[in-house]
């Protein structure tokens, strides 16, 4: 047999290739708008209130004995001051898809981001 004879890749290959080439690129394609949020809802021991993304605005909450400023801009909400001793929330970052959450266990406050997206980027099992 020569070296000529040998193929590197047969028609099937090719085509089991570019099935998996088209199918990765349309997974990608689908997930890049699949949330839209458009609310945040904040639970403050156990009462629940709702603003919208699309408006600027500071949200001053006091709740057991902790004091807390969440600011809503450009979309995104986040904890821009706390008095609470770990501020472990306002060190969450901005949220911004649906389904994302930062809670202020002393103060008994939980953010939600809801909308039309889903609550997983993705279920394993």
């Amino acid at each position: 047999m020569k070296n000529s004879d040998i193929k590197l890749f047969k028609r099937f290959d090719v085509a089991v290739f570019i099935a998996v080439a088209l199918l990765a690129v349309s997974l990608f394609l689908s997930g890049l708008s699949s949330e839209s949020a458009s609310a945040l809802t904040v639970n403050i021991d156990g009462e629940q209130r709702s603003y919208s993304l699309s408006e600027s605005t500071e949200i001053e909450i006091e709740s057991n004995g902790v004091s807390l400023t969440v600011t809503v801009a450009d979309g995104c909400a986040y904890v821009s001051r706390t008095t609470c001793k770990n501020a472990v929330c306002s060190h969450s970052g901005k949220i911004s898809k649906a389904g994302q959450i930062i809670v202020c266990a002393p103060a008994k406050v939980s953010l939600k981001i809801v909308g039309s997206g889903g609550d997983y980027d993705a279920i394993t099992g």
